[in-house]
């Protein structure tokens, strides 16, 4: 469907205007240039290939592999220098073996998996270069200025690609021990992986690293010629009015690459175990006949949320900047600890007339009150949380979990 374009300044008010259509040279055009037209129809096309098989050996004993692959070609959103992203392909396995005991009373299964996934998007949209180009040199107070290099514009904001791999382990096992009995219990080692990680951006950044510094520079602000991080010297009587801008975004640029080029390959946030566990009986007779208690445990491990990489310090030479912390780097992890979570359950069932069934339900989530964080990622704060100073420490971020929660369900079966 065509976008509306924009109207004109003697716009009758009424007439729908629409962009025209992309030429055939549109790829070839500058940014800038194609935001005049509607993007072209992508017509794509690919074969997938998805099989699998299950074998039984014996009543009790069987295996199992699958194979499927699959390509996204849904993704609209632009890349720095203006194309859609590449569609993304990806295939994935997994094999195992079966085991069926006890006439059917045990359950397990032991399965390995692996995936592969190529131009994934790196899923965060980064602004920091659009911000750079579009800097104001010193002097220019205009709203809607632009550098004074020649350097074009580029989306804003835009992704970029890497590429995923993940492979690992997963055992299982169901029972019903007894006739009232039951037990299932899960443990699985993965491992996520990715590499190639923001291709585009870091070619862009290589042969144009040179010009976007004299950008920040014709703002006002001035580059240390040491650690190459910029600040405002505070004595000019002018300055562009994206001097700000300039700083926050050449800094967070220097840090961005200082830890995209350590990195690579990585390990991405995963677990290195995961595992749950549940138990529950059924009282058959007595006073508690029909009373099903039970209780649940899941396990986490220990799990890497970042580096320290892009720590810095004060300048002792200037107190207003910061520099690299030269006691950690890229190589330093920044960890959350192993946790658990403990569940309980209680249920009971009233018969009543007519073959009708009332079932009473209790679940009561984090039994024991687990008030600490959770942390699931990582970000940079102030250095010993004074945010007067430009100091900043790879810290991790995440959030609390509910409190003791009780939730009673009832089901009437007729």
């Amino acid at each position: 469907m065509n976008t509306r374009a924009a109207y004109p300044t003697n716009w009758d008010g009424q007439t729908l205007l629409f962009n025209p259509d992309a030429p055939a040279n549109y790829w070839d055009l500058t940014s800038t240039q194609r935001n005049i037209y509607n993007p072209p129809i992508l017509d794509q096309n690919v074969s997938t290939n998805t099989y699998g098989g299950i074998v039984n050996a014996t009543r009790w004993f069987g295996g199992f592999y699958n194979f499927a692959q699959t390509y996204d070609t849904s993704r609209s959103v632009l890349t720095i220098n203006g194309f859609v992203l590449e569609p993304t392909v990806s295939e994935g396995w997994d094999a195992g073996i079966r085991f069926s005991l006890l006439d059917g009373r045990i359950n397990a299964s032991v399965s390995k998996y692996g995936t592969t996934a190529t131009h994934t998007s790196t899923g965060a949209d980064r602004n920091e270069i659009p911000n750079l180009v579009r800097a104001n040199v010193l002097g220019n107070t205009s709203v809607d200025g632009i550098n004074g290099r020649g350097l074009g514009l580029v989306p804003q904001p835009y992704q970029d690609y890497q590429d995923n791999w993940a492979n690992g382990y997963e055992f299982e096992v169901v029972a019903n021990i007894t006739k009232d009995w039951r037990l299932t219990m899960n443990y699985a080692l993965p491992e996520n992986y990715s590499n190639n990680r923001y291709p585009e951006t870091l070619a862009y950044w290589a042969a144009n690293k040179d010009t976007i510094k004299q950008i920040v520079s014709d703002t006002g602000a001035v580059i240390d010629a040491t650690t190459n991080f910029a600040s405002n010297p505070g004595i000019l009587t002018s300055v562009s009015p994206d001097i700000t801008s300039a700083i926050s975004n050449w800094n967070s640029m220097q840090t961005f690459i200082s830890t995209a080029e350590a990195n690579a390959p990585v390990v991405s946030t995963a677990y290195k175990y995961t595992a749950n566990i549940y138990t529950d009986y059924k009282f058959a007779t007595g006073v508690l006949k029909n009373l099903r208690v039970g209780g649940g445990v899941q396990f986490r491990s220990k799990i890497q949320l970042g580096n320290r990489g892009s720590d810095t310090i004060v300048n002792p030479a200037n107190p207003a900047q910061a520099i690299d912390d030269p006691s950690v780097d890229a190589s330093t992890p920044v960890y959350m600890d192993a946790w658990h979570m403990v569940t309980a359950t209680v249920g009971y069932e009233i018969r009543l007339q007519n073959n009708m069934r009332l079932g009473l339900n209790l679940n009561v989530s984090n039994l024991l009150d687990r008030t600490d964080q959770i942390y699931n990622g990582a970000g940079l704060r102030p250095r010993n949380g004074d945010i007067t100073i430009p100091a900043r420490v790879m810290s991790m971020v995440g959030y609390y979990p509910d409190p003791r929660t009780f939730r009673l369900t009832a089901r009437l079966s007729f």
